[in-house]
């Protein structure tokens, strides 16, 4: 299978997922009842202010054309999708300043079981327009690139299994992975990982245990290479069946540009792990590590018509990891969890709940806190809850966030992307904010759909802050034969940059999506 494409304004070009996902992919192992989905999406916009200028910048019509494909496969040995989708824009007068007229998102991931119970491989790859700051607008449609930037970023991980019968599972495994933000600020970045762990058996049910040590290196372009080793054990005792008591303790040490001396310590950690039932699941921890305390929380509960979820954690991270392990709040994740019952093959599960987000008009994921462009080791805690409810001729689909980063290395990383007067905006950045998507649905083949969304960032080095709302009302249709239709208006106002300048937004959009 091979995707050609024809070459992207600014030098850039379109790229194909990594050759080592598709070779395996043809692989005889793999060849199984694929599920293909191809389809293509024509949409009609009239925008007043495209460019989210501070003063309009005038109305135009921007004509879009999206041909996408969906595939997806999953056997005992494979579990493999792929969605890919490029969108070729026209814009009436001035194009907005920016803006390309051919753009593409790609999400394509497999693990393969190259060797059952010995040898796997797991590997993905992205391609996605994602903001450059926190503090600029945050943008919800295809034909504006205000604040934001093409990054593409892949991963490959081989990983080898060796059971010792039932009393332990050795695993190893290394990856490699590159990140590509097309800016000389970011600038690519390339990455090692070894990680070896041994756990304990299916000797042990009441007592667990488990050790496992991991080494990683980046290196960025312009920036010198960064290192981490981190060492852990754990071990785990179940009071009762669904009551489980763990505990880690540990080491990390970290190389980077630090603020302060402290960028390596022990860490240990304790809590619990609650399970009453398939339907519940509860896991938090509290603890220590070398920034000081931490904790952690997930909670997951469904029932025949809801879906909960509440995370919280707290990390040593970078924008760099967060591109490759998106953190976004993911529709279809929340829809797969509710329509498990009624549909417990995953690939049909998968095709049914990507047919219901179209024809009910539900974003691909709900706002999350904004991954912007930084090369600084940050400390991380962020909160997130979502919720999703289906009645019988209505969806809610619910989420509410708060994160703060607090920079660990020096601003001298980012002065090429905020300059030398500006790079400590991102020393110290909070964020918050919400959505809400409700769905009703009129007859078997007309839904009316409204959402709305805030997101507010904050400096507190700088006394910055910018926020971004957006409401849109969307009416669709099937027609059968695989089309369907939607007319949408939204309203998007906010503000942003070094002065919170204001702008407003309102438009008008009419598609046609058909499946072929």
């Amino acid at each position: 299978m091979t995707i050609t494409t024809a070459k992207e304004p600014h030098g850039r070009r379109l790229a194909p997922a990594p050759l080592v996902l598709f070779v395996l992919l043809a692989a005889p192992m793999a060849r199984a009842e694929w599920v293909i989905s191809p389809a293509v999406t024509l949409r009609e916009t009239w925008s007043d202010n495209a460019s989210l200028a501070s003063a309009k910048s005038g109305s135009q019509w921007i004509t879009e054309v999206s041909p996408s494909l969906r595939i997806a496969n999953r056997t005992p040995r494979l579990d493999a999708s792929l969605d890919y989708r490029i969108n070729a824009l026209e814009y009436t007068g001035e194009r907005p300043s920016g803006a390309d007229r051919i753009t593409q998102q790609l999400s394509a991931a497999m693990r393969a079981k190259v060797v059952p119970d010995l040898f796997y491989v797991d590997a993905d790859y992205h391609i996605s327009l994602q903001p450059i700051s926190a503090f600029g607008p945050q943008i919800q449609n295809d034909y504006t690139s205000t604040n934001r930037q093409q990054v593409r970023s892949w991963r490959v991980n081989p990983v080898l299994v060796r059971e010792l019968g039932n009393f332990a599972t050795l695993q190893a495994s290394y990856t490699r992975d590159s990140v590509d933000g097309g800016n000389i600020g970011l600038g690519s970045s390339e990455g090692d990982s070894l990680t070896v762990s041994v756990n304990s058996g299916a000797t042990f049910q009441k007592f667990t245990w488990g050790m496992q040590a991991s080494s990683s290196d980046i290196d960025t372009a312009a920036l010198p290479e960064t290192h981490s080793r981190t060492v852990n054990a754990n071990v785990g005792f179940g009071l009762t069946r669904q009551l489980r008591l763990t505990a880690t303790a540990g080491y990390d040490k970290y190389t980077y540009e630090a603020l302060s001396d402290k960028t390596e310590g022990a860490n240990w950690s304790t809590g619990f792990r609650w399970t009453p039932s398939s339907r519940t699941n509860v896991e938090a921890t509290l603890g220590r590590r070398y920034y000081g305390d931490s904790y952690s929380l997930r909670l997951m509960h469904r029932s025949r018509r809801t879906v909960w979820n509440i995370t919280y954690g707290d990390d040593v991270t970078t924008s760099r990891s967060q591109f490759l392990i998106p953190s976004t709040v993911d529709t279809a994740a929340l829809l797969n969890q509710m329509f498990m019952a009624n549909y417990p093959d995953p690939v049909q599960r998968a095709l049914i709940v990507a047919a219901y987000m179209r024809a009910t008009g539900l974003p691909p994921s709900l706002p999350n806190s904004v991954n912007y462009f930084s090369n600084r080791y940050v400390l991380q805690k962020q909160l997130n809850a979502s919720v999703a409810f289906r009645a019988a001729r209505s969806t809610a689909v619910l989420s509410a966030y708060r994160t703060r980063r607090e920079a660990l290395t020096t601003g001298r990383a980012d002065s090429t992307l905020l300059g030398s007067n500006n790079f400590s905006m991102n020393d110290n950045v909070t964020q918050g904010g919400g959505s809400a998507s409700i769905n009703y649905q009129l007859n078997a083949r007309t839904n009316l759909s409204l959402s709305s969304s805030y997101m507010r960032a904050q400096s507190l080095t700088l006394d910055l802050q910018s926020r971004t709302r957006t409401t849109a009302l969307t009416a669709s249709h099937g027609f059968g034969r695989g089309a369907s239709g939607s007319v949408s208006l939204r309203r998007t106002n906010g503000t942003a940059g070094l002065s919170s300048t204001p702008y407003t937004e309102n438009s008008v959009s009419a598609q046609l999506t058909i499946q072929l």
